[in-house]
């Protein structure tokens, strides 16, 4: 045993015989286990070394170099604790880095965005404003921003304003859309409505507000579907019985000239336009019943081209457009759906009709409303982007058109096929009982 440590009873108690020693003081006391905490209690600043005597006596060597290494080890245990405080601090001081960036760049991108948004409304408010200076003198108008700006999709929109979810720009693209229906006139020089009734044409002039009546050489009787291609022609197809027929009625001239025929016949059906397509939804066939296959006129080739169906058959309707969706609703069914252009999807609305609502159609939009009319004098009112439920009202007359009706703000000029004839109104002409 090594020197030192022959008397192995514990120096505290005096009775038991000593198992451990501590090396924190010189020399080296010993005691047993259950009084080392005496001992601590008089040595609390020292940081104990708690070792067996036999583990010492059997090889004092191994037991240094253990220490010695377990000190090693201590050491560098701080080192790495340093080390690591000082990679925590330098995160920190990134971290505030990162964040001064972000709220810069965000200040930044708010004011890039308010700026364009000031440009933008600045720019719609001159292109109004020289369009209808243009229309006064009767010349075209100059600006293209105003002969473009009523044909841009949401999507364009978005990308336009960087965003139209952005603080304070949702309300803003609302306005812009507001504008869409008045632009749509005036930036493409139309200055007249134009609708067919039988062998008759009526065009009702927008800014005298008088009508006029021709005679032209093809009856197209009952359950045609007529939509404006331009301010300058007529786009007829369809008739009572369902024919393939397809004519391009040229206004000025009052001539006829045949197109490509419809691939399937086809009466009371539905029409809309896209810049580079008509489309031309349902409608009666052979049997009566109604289709519920669908077709579009290349308006570049002039040809037909077949399309997918829609999921329950209609007639007697006009689609409308809003935000780039052609919505389809008519009474014979109360279901509601919308088709994308884009995709040639159709997408069943979460929404049906009332089932009381009858008769023959003309659907049109006012300010983000759809409104169903029919030849019943009732109309359905529904509100497509915030509610879920559609209102049904009791009017004093009613009205139905197979050619898409012309929509000002909330100014409505339709070709009413119940009366064959031309009428202008707002919603507030109605009487809803």
């Amino acid at each position: 045993m090594a020197s030192g440590f022959e008397n192995r009873t514990c120096e505290i108690c005096e009775e038991k015989e000593a198992s451990h020693f501590c090396n924190c003081v010189d020399p080296p006391p010993v005691f047993c286990i259950k009084c080392f905490p005496s001992h601590y209690a008089k040595h609390l600043r020292v940081i104990h070394q708690l070792a067996p005597i036999a583990a010492l006596a059997q090889d004092p060597e191994k037991y240094k170099r253990r220490y010695e290494a377990l000190k090693k080890g201590v050491a560098e245990l701080r080192k790495n604790v340093e080390r690591m405080e000082q990679c925590g601090r330098e995160f920190d001081q990134l971290m505030t880095k990162c964040i001064d960036y972000l709220t810069e760049y965000r200040s930044g991108w708010l004011q890039r965005l308010q700026k364009e948004k000031e440009e933008l409304e600045a720019a719609i408010e001159s292109a109004v404003q020289e369009t209808s200076r243009c229309l006064d003198q009767d010349i075209q108008p100059a600006q293209p921003l105003a002969q473009a700006l009523w044909t841009l999709s949401t999507a364009e929109m978005q990308l336009f304003s960087y965003s139209v979810t952005a603080p304070d720009l949702g309300a803003f693209c609302h306005a812009c859309a507001a504008y869409q229906n008045h632009l749509q006139v005036l930036c493409n020089g139309f200055s007249k409505f134009a609708a067919v009734f039988g062998d008759i044409l009526e065009i009702y002039d927008l800014r005298s507000e008088e009508s006029r009546e021709y005679v032209i050489t093809e009856n197209f009787g009952e359950g045609g579907s007529y939509i404006e291609l331009d301010s300058n022609t007529l786009l007829c197809l369809g008739a009572s019985p369902p024919s393939t027929a397809v004519y391009e009625l040229d206004l000025p001239a009052f001539t006829l000239t045949s197109l490509a025929p419809l691939q399937t016949p086809r009466e009371g059906a539905g029409v809309a336009r896209t810049a580079n397509f008509v489309y031309v939804f349902g409608g009666y066939d052979d049997s009566l019943s109604p289709l519920r296959s669908c077709e579009k006129l290349s308006l570049r080739e002039r040809q037909w081209l077949a399309m997918g169906s829609m999921q329950y058959g209609r007639c007697y309707f006009t689609p409308c457009t809003f935000r780039a969706l052609i919505y389809l609703s008519c009474p014979l069914t109360t279901t509601m759906e919308s088709f994308d252009p884009q995709t040639e999807i159709y997408q069943a609305l979460p929404v049906c009709l009332p089932s009381k609502l009858e008769g023959a159609s003309a659907s049109f939009v006012v300010n983000g409303e759809l409104f169903v009319l029919t030849d019943n004098k009732q109309l359905a009112r529904w509100r497509i982007e915030s509610e879920t439920e559609v209102r049904l009202f009791v009017l004093n007359k009613g009205c139905c058109s197979t050619q898409p009706p012309l929509v000002l703000d909330s100014l409505v000029i339709i070709a009413n096929a119940c009366h064959e004839s031309v009428e202008k109104f707002s919603l507030e002409d109605y009487s809803i009982a």
